[in-house]
């Protein structure tokens, strides 16, 4: 049989097929084009809500030998906010840095 009558004869069965059959001959032929695509797509939004969430540096500073300062937490120490109230500094908009990783 040739190649072009097993493709008419998928054809045909795949047009009285039920949604189910439809769904599976597609999953079975397209499944890798399907789960890149959701790949590229994810990492689009990703990147495109880091620019925009991304705030403009004010203030960094580093602070060498600071071991005191190596315990900080994911939320803002106290000093970093009162810095801020100090020199006017907006957190919602700007960006303030203590870098305490250098030995």
């Amino acid at each position: 049989m040739a190649v072009m009558d097993e493709f008419k004869e998928e054809r045909e069965a795949l047009k009285n097929g039920t949604p189910r059959q439809k769904l599976a001959y597609f999953w079975y032929y397209y499944k890798w084009h399907v789960i890149i695509a959701l790949v590229v797509i994810i990492m689009i939004i990703s990147f495109v809500k880091q620019l925009t969430d991304r705030k403009d540096p004010s203030f960094y500073a580093v602070m060498l030998n600071a071991s005191l300062l190596d315990q900080m937490t994911s939320e803002q120490p106290d000093f970093v906010t009162d810095f801020a109230e100090k020199e006017g500094i907006d957190l919602n908009t700007s960006d303030i840095t203590f870098d305490t990783s250098i030995r």
